[in-house]
């Protein structure tokens, strides 16, 4: 899921909204959206954080030849990303 962000509708909060697009067959854009409770926004923000997490453990492999175990990756993405991982403009690694 791309964006996340609070929903309201006119007598108070909803929810929280997920929305996700992606290129269908043909190349036309396949958007979805979905209302989510706060369990479900927390747990697909660590699943996010967990995926970004591989992503910058491989990088760091591939572009320094480091090879991080799974905590060390943790602890830098952490240090570096985390203060702005839910900015929806920001691509952390």
């Amino acid at each position: 899921m791309n964006t996340v962000s609070g929903a309201q509708q006119a007598g108070g909060d909803v929810g929280n909204v997920a929305e996700q697009c992606r290129s269908g067959q043909g190349g036309e854009a396949q958007h979805r959206a979905a209302i989510l409770s706060t369990d479900e926004l927390f747990r697909l923000r660590m699943e996010s954080q967990c995926h970004q997490i591989k992503r910058y453990r491989l990088e760091v492999l591939r572009e320094s030849g480091r090879l991080l175990s799974s905590d060390e990756a943790a602890m830098e993405w952490i240090a570096r990303f985390a203060a702005t991982f839910d900015n929806n403009d920001s691509d952390p690694r």
